[in-house]
């Protein structure tokens, strides 16, 4: 009697890890998303936030950090 219990037990587990297991899913899961980095943000650390302000915002004071300087040996950016 304990084994056939041990039976239909291990049986109902089974089917239900089964059950589990349909091919069919509800909703496709979305492929992840991947970060791209804004071409005006390439330009430099404060360039793409100057860029992307209001034109009739206060104007933006520019400081050294805001334009990358000059690398004659840099890859160029790619305009899209």
């Amino acid at each position: 009697m304990k084994v056939r219990t041990q039976q239909l037990i291990l049986a109902g587990l089974l089917m239900a890890a089964l059950a589990g297991c349909n091919s069919r899913s509800a909703a496709p899961t979305p492929p992840p998303q991947t970060m791209v980095q804004r071409q005006e943000d390439a330009a430099g650390t404060g360039f793409g936030i100057a860029f992307r302000q209001d034109p009739n915002a206060i104007p933006v004071v520019p400081q050294d950090s805001d334009v990358n300087p000059a690398n004659l040996t840099a890859e160029p950016i790619a305009l899209k």
